[in-house]
């Protein structure tokens, strides 16, 4: 991903988080796969003294449209 891209998730990440009065951290990864970013995502959290080993990842509400890789991919990374 590039830079500037990188540098603009980053802005609008804490600009949500203010907008929302949100008192927390984030940290952008970016991989090819759902499973390999949220495994980073994972790794990453607990580094540091302030930043807390929680990952909130979004209710995958397609069960029955997507493909079955997605969805084992997506039970891969629940597990």
């Amino acid at each position: 991903m590039p830079q500037r891209a990188r540098n603009a998730l980053g802005y609008n990440a804490h600009d949500w988080l203010r907008k929302h009065h949100v008192k927390g951290f984030y940290s952008l990864m970016d991989d090819l796969s759902f499973e390999n970013g949220a495994k980073c995502l994972m790794q990453a959290s607990g580094v540091g003294k302030l930043k807390p080993n929680i990952l909130l990842m979004g209710y995958k509400g397609s069960w029955r449209e997507c493909p079955a890789a997605e969805l084992t991919m997506y039970f891969d990374t629940m597990q």
